[in-house]
């Protein structure tokens, strides 16, 4: 019997489109997945004079699913370069400072991300699942008070095969958890959030051609970019609602900081700095006695003056990606 718990997942950047890459993977440690193959069924509607459904042959071919993780500094750099592409690193001694911004070109013609091979293993005496060709679509970070903070991974795409196991091994480094956060919102110190959650969405789809295979030829965008920050927050005054009443861009840095030193004076650490925060939903209610907590949705803007509209920096012992 093969038990969750013992299973194994991990991911691989490839080179190009099409070569799989099992030399460099991520080990990465998870709460849930459920990246695995499609093949819905091709069903012949052609009327033959019985009442039965018509013969089926196998569908287009895709690979899709979640992978959510408690975060970590390095595999959290692995995931969101999966989304966004090679960060920048500067070195500092033993110590990587990784800066991402959104895209703002493709891969390359096939695929609008970076391609990535992907590797599972479910405890089993079966061989391991690769899907290669994926791409992130998203990530989602976000963290409740007395929380660990999460980040959740959606993969598209793909192409299957199978392999022998691959042991795993993985990267060392405390969580990140809620105490160890700080927020700025127009500059200033903020406190009053109860919860939080980021989602970066690049819109990648698999898309299929007349290419002589029941796989995917490519990954391409079928939307614009969107980033979203949604959450609670404490509703002490009116000063977050006037602001949403006026439809007033802020910015907003959200940072989590490791509790153990992995160099003198240096801690495991992420910072998200959106320049252009804009409420598109903001409602105090009175829904209940005792505190009330507004819930509310919001967008990050791209700010021609920072020329991105999201900044993560990533501070970890992992000298690249």
């Amino acid at each position: 019997m093969s038990y969750g718990q013992k299973s194994h997942v991990a991911i691989c950047f490839q080179n190009s489109w099409d070569v799989v890459n099992t030399s460099s993977l991520h080990h990465i440690q998870h709460l849930e997945e459920s990246v695995g193959l499609n093949i819905p069924p091709l069903i012949d509607e052609s009327a033959k004079g019985i009442f039965d459904e018509g013969d089926s042959y196998g569908g287009a071919r895709t690979v899709d699913g979640t992978l959510q993780i408690n975060a970590k500094a390095i595999p959290l750099g692995a995931m969101l370069t999966g989304l966004m592409g090679a960060p920048t690193t500067v070195t500092s001694g033993a110590i990587y400072t990784h800066t991402f911004k959104p895209a703002t070109s493709d891969f390359d013609q096939y695929s609008a991300g970076k391609p990535i091979t992907y590797l599972k293993h479910l405890d089993d005496a079966g061989s391991a699942s690769l899907f290669y060709n994926l791409n992130i679509s998203q990530v989602e970070m976000g963290c409740a008070n007395g929380e660990f903070m999460t980040a959740t991974a959606t993969f598209v795409g793909g192409s299957f095969q199978q392999i022998a196991d691959i042991t795993a091994s993985y990267p060392t480094g405390k969580r990140f958890t809620w105490d160890s956060s700080s927020l700025e919102l127009g500059g200033a110190a903020n406190a009053d959030f109860g919860d939080l959650n980021i989602t970066i969405n690049e819109n990648i789809e698999a898309m299929h051609t007349l290419n002589n295979s029941a796989y995917p030829s490519r990954n391409k965008r079928t939307g614009k970019r969107t980033i979203e920050v949604s959450g609670t927050v404490v509703f002490d005054n009116q000063t977050e609602y006037q602001k949403f009443i006026a439809q007033t861009e802020q910015s907003f840095k959200v940072t989590f900081k490791g509790s153990t030193e992995i160099q003198s004076g240096y801690y495991d650490t992420i910072t998200m700095d959106m320049p252009a925060l804009r409420y598109s939903d903001f409602k105090p209610v009175a829904g209940s006695a005792g505190k009330i907590e507004v819930g509310f949705t919001a967008s990050a803007k791209y700010l021609a003056t920072s020329a991105t509209a999201i900044q993560i920096d990533l501070i970890n012992t992992q000298a690249g990606y």
